[in-house]
């Protein structure tokens, strides 16, 4: 690389990958060249840089590592051992030896409980067991092994090796056959990071395979990294600059951005004051008549403040009209009351004198006195008279008050009515006048809206500020400042990257199976084809075999110095005759049957289940004793008494009128064994969000019944009495509790390297 072109800016973003994820990180640019970072960055690191080499043709900054100093990185969740020590693992485990294993603590799938049935897929496009089986052999810390269909085991195998690859780990993927290999790579096409090197066998010939298999070829790889990785990276060496001149002609613009949203911001300032005194205009109206001319201050000026004050005193001279003669009709009423109770009283003293005379009591002192008064009647007549005249005085000057009443009331609504006519015209008036000025005021924003928007088209979509604001257009400007120095960077990085990759080629061409994340070819290639042979020297993290069953097991052991890691894949087994392979002996070993170690059944007869506890051949049979139990009559206990043995309890058949839910837990709480007919010939363990899964066997399309056999252990047999999993509720259970009751009960040991897909 010319020195001219390392020079840069103080620091160059550079991510540190883990994963999917990236940290943006600073690394000093003037001290940065390619040749320094290759060197430095382990194989992990060099092969994906050159997986995305190859898809994209150039790199950005925030993709690349930062470099390990040459150290192995793998995945925090796998620690690898040495190859030799798998060597050591294998002939121990060929000889049936386990001890030294420990069991693999089951892992959710991303996090979530896997589905419980087979057909439905998952987001990566796995059916929930095929998904199950990728987290349970990826896991594995040495040796796992997958009996699987050809079609189940590619999907599955893709998925562990897309894994591996962004865990920073290279894969060995070897097979027997061409097709088997070609099955996996044609799922890995497009996958971000692996980039997969396929290798020929001596019989195959290139022109022969599918165009997307002959793609990922040694020649083709290669090819492609000359003819399309140099040309995309000589463009984005072109595309980085005219960014940067972009950019740079993106400066102008700040000032006059700045200056249109000053202006702009100004004007709506105004606008905004006039839009509440707008909204507030019927309160302040209000405030002002209600104020006229109550406060004691200057009267305020003005059309509106005349008319108020005029209708204020009009109001008030009527009012006061009215309450002058509300007190002349007071007064007068009090005199005509005075008079009244004085008539009142001269009346009440004549009355009984009249009476008396009138009635002849001589006897009495009334009759003397009204027979010595003169006129006594006409008198009395003349009271009553003038009483009546002033009733109908009282009665008239009270509804003169009432008129007048009425009167005030009827001024104070008509002044209250046009008091509010006059605040009604008065807020229509100044709501116009400010709706005029508010109007003026946009008129003067428009052109410098139309000018913001000419300049924001002429700005980088993530450059354009939020808001036509003083505030935003800086809050931009300081986005657009690191934009400039991330393309500056860029522009740098992708000249250093083009440079690097026209020196580098002919070494990059030479040495390219060494950076690829996948080798995969056939058993035969790797000891016939020089090249193959000499890129598989050095260990892998994990080395897959497609058909292992057909390997001795000289070249199983031989094969497996290669590995860190093993994946060992056959096809379901149908009863192979002859003596058992490698493989065999292997999946004997690690895998856990149910089916060997448990013999229990479960049958109906005439309605009633039976529960065999112990196998009964055809020729025991007529050993068998019934008897009923004690406290339950209805149980019926078949015992087996065969000659010179220990009677046993073979079988319990329960009465028609107990559900197998009833006959389980009579079996778990009476006999404390656990009476369970697997499903299949398969056995795992399974973490879940809530609980661990112990399954047994494959999907179920009917319905499952829960028994409850004892507190956070559930088991789901189906209505044949078949059983396709146990729960053990969390956090009640651990995996050791787990795995102790399972030894206990089942005389099951899930070591969590092995799975079967049916």
């Amino acid at each position: 690389m010319k020195a001219t072109e390392r020079a840069g800016p103080a620091t160059l973003p550079i991510a540190a990958t883990t994963g999917d994820h990236a940290e943006t990180h600073p690394v000093r640019a003037a001290a940065f060249a390619w040749e320094d970072w290759f060197r430095q960055a382990t194989f992990a690191q060099q092969a994906e840089a050159l997986a995305l080499a190859q898809r994209q043709g150039h790199l950005y900054a925030h993709q690349l590592p930062a470099p390990a100093n040459g150290s192995a990185s793998h995945s925090a969740s796998h620690q690898l051992a040495p190859a030799a020590d798998l060597v050591d693992t294998l002939r121990a485990l060929l000889a049936g030896k386990v001890d030294a294993l420990t069991p693999v603590t089951p892992r959710m799938l991303d996090g979530a409980a896997a589905p419980r049935t087979s057909s439905p897929r998952t987001s990566s496009g796995l059916t929930a067991a095929e998904g199950c089986a990728v987290a349970r052999l990826f896991a594995s810390p040495d040796l796992a092994l997958l009996r699987a269909r050809a079609g189940q085991a590619a999907a599955v195998l893709a998925d562990i090796a897309t894994r591996a690859a962004r865990a920073g780990q290279r894969v060995l993927l070897l097979a027997q056959q061409p097709a088997h290999l070609d099955q996996v790579l044609g799922r890995l096409l497009d996958r971000d990071p692996v980039l997969p090197v396929r290798f020929l066998d001596a019989a195959e010939n290139a022109q022969q395979l599918t165009p997307s298999i002959r793609a990922c070829t040694l020649d083709a790889q290669r090819q492609l990294f000359q003819s399309h990785t140099l040309a995309k990276a000589h463009a984005g060496r072109i595309e980085a600059e005219d960014r940067c001149r972009r950019r740079h002609d993106e400066e102008q613009l700040w000032p006059q951005l700045l200056d249109v949203a000053l202006r702009h911001q100004a004007l709506e300032q105004r606008r905004q004051t006039m839009l509440k005194r707008l909204d507030d205009a019927p309160a302040e109206v209000r405030r002002e008549a209600e104020g006229i001319p109550g406060s004691g201050k200057t009267l305020p000026s003005g059309p509106f403040a005349m008319q108020i004050v005029e209708l204020i005193k009009d109001y008030h001279a009527r009012a006061a009209r009215c309450e002058q003669d509300e007190q002349d009709c007071e007064r007068r009423q009090v005199e005509l009351e005075s008079e009244r109770q004085r008539l009142t009283d001269e009346c009440d003293a004549l009355r009984p004198l009249c009476a008396a005379k009138q009635q002849g009591r001589w006897w009495t002192a009334a009759w003397w006195r009204a027979t010595v008064t003169r006129g006594l009647n006409q008198r009395l007549a003349d009271l009553e008279q003038r009483s009546a005249a002033t009733n109908e005085a009282l009665a008239a000057m009270a509804a003169d008050l009432q008129r007048l009443a009425d009167e005030r009331l009827q001024a104070e609504q008509q002044v209250a009515a046009e008091r509010g006519a006059l605040v009604a015209s008065e807020c229509e008036r100044r709501g116009n006048a400010w709706r005029a000025e508010i109007a003026a005021i946009e008129r003067e924003q428009q052109p410098l809206t139309a000018t913001w928007q000419t300049l924001c088209k002429q700005l980088e979509t993530e450059a354009i500020p939020a808001a036509l604001t003083h505030g935003a257009v800086a809050e931009a400007q300081s986005r657009w400042h690191e934009l400039r120095q991330n393309d500056e960077a860029a522009c740098l990085f992708a000249r250093q990257w083009a440079s690097f990759l026209q020196e580098s080629a002919p070494q990059f061409v030479a040495q390219m199976p060494r950076y690829a994340s996948l080798l995969a070819g056939t058993v035969a290639a790797l000891g016939k084809n020089p090249e193959f042979s000499k890129f598989t020297e050095s260990p892998f993290d994990l080395v897959i075999i497609v058909e292992a069953d057909r390997l001795l097991e000289n070249d199983l052991l031989r094969l497996a110095r290669k590995a860190r890691r093993w994946l060992l894949v056959a096809q379901p087994s149908s009863g192979a005759n002859g003596r058992p392979s490698s493989f065999d002996k292997l999946w004997h070993t690690l895998h856990a049957d149910p089916a060997a170690h448990l013999g229990y059944r479960w049958s109906k007869e005439a309605n009633r289940w039976c529960c065999q506890l112990r196998p009964v051949s055809a020729k025991d049979r007529p050993y068998l004793e019934n008897e009923r139990l004690a406290d339950f009559p209805e149980i019926e206990l078949r015992i087996l008494t065969l000659p010179k043995a220990r009677p046993h309890l073979a079988q319990v058949v329960f009465p028609a009128s107990m559900t197998l839910v009833q006959a389980k837990c009579f079996i778990h709480r009476e006999l404390q064994e656990v009476a369970i007919q697997p499903a299949g010939r398969g056995a795992w363990l399974e973490e879940c969000s809530t609980h661990w899964a112990l399954h047994l066997g494959g999907g179920h399309h009917g319905e499952l019944t829960a028994v409850e056999l004892e507190p956070g252990v559930r088991e789901w047999p189906a209505a044949s009495g078949l059983t396709h999993r146990v729960d053990f509720a969390k956090p009640d259970w651990s995996f050791a509790q787990v795995d102790d009751w399972l030894r206990r009960f089942l005389n099951l040991r899930d070591l969590g390297r092995t799975f079967e897909l049916t």
